[in-house]
């Protein structure tokens, strides 16, 4: 029996690993053919593409709608080491849960770009325990109507890379919509 059991554990790791070697490959099709194909989260006013196998948290419900859809959420890796941010509400507001916590973390880079359409704030903010990273883009238009962050937090440089074509098409993938 013994033996049994562990050929099917062995068989269930191996076929996991295979799993994530092909989500490590870092390209849309490889990971489809993996089966971890995106799937789409459909918040207040913006639609986004994240992970499969990642777990959905609500941070914040619209403001500006009576069902129960979200204005900024985060989708959580399986191992917990990885996750990913959105804050996209209809007009203009502050992202909840990104603020720098001065007594735990530290800016460690932050640049600002300035374009017609409005200004991107690039920062990464560290743990000062270095159990994390987090790094956000954060658009603000002009006329300061159109709000929205993107952001990563993660354990390691490791734990980025591992998932970094995942953020990426998860960035790319934001949708928004106005009333």
């Amino acid at each position: 029996m013994v033996s049994r059991y562990m050929y099917l554990a062995v068989l269930i790791l191996w076929s996991l690993s295979n799993r994530v070697g092909w989500a490590v490959g870092n390209s849309a099709n490889q990971l489809e053919s993996a089966g971890l194909s995106p799937k789409t989260y459909h918040g207040a006013w913006f639609d986004i593409e994240y992970p499969s196998d990642f777990r959905v948290k609500i941070i914040q419900f619209s403001s500006t709608k009576s069902d129960e859809s979200a204005d900024a959420v985060e989708f959580v890796s399986l191992d917990n080491s990885v996750t990913f941010y959105i804050f996209s509400p209809q007009w203009g507001g502050n992202a909840p849960g990104i603020k720098l916590i001065p007594l735990v973390e530290k800016m460690s880079t932050k640049t600002i770009v300035k374009s017609k359409k409005g200004t991107v704030t690039l920062y990464t903010i560290e743990s000062n325990n270095k159990f994390y990273i987090r790094s956000y883009q954060d658009f603000v238009s002009n006329d300061g109507d159109i709000h929205w962050v993107v952001g990563v937090k993660y354990k390691d440089i490791n734990s980025y890379n591992m998932h970094k074509q995942q953020y990426l098409r998860f960035k790319s993938s934001l949708r928004q919509y106005a009333d």
